[in-house]
């Protein structure tokens, strides 16, 4: 786990777990399909409250390199 603050994740630690990029991470935090709080501007996520798969985005997603 790269840059977490105590045992929260960012939304990176989150894509790298699921093997789905930050944009699908982000667009799924904003519909309220994975749990986050927003620290500063930032989103964090608990590893006890993330589903246990995540789907890749739909319709024309994008994938970070």
């Amino acid at each position: 786990m790269s840059r977490s603050l105590g045992s929260l994740l960012t939304m990176r630690d989150v894509a790298d777990k699921f093997g789905v990029s930050v944009y699908n991470v982000r667009q799924q935090t904003h519909r309220g399909a994975i749990p986050a709080v927003k620290i500063g501007s930032q989103w964090r996520y608990h590893p006890d409250h993330l589903p246990c798969s995540l789907s890749p985005a739909r319709n024309g997603a994008h994938r970070s390199r």
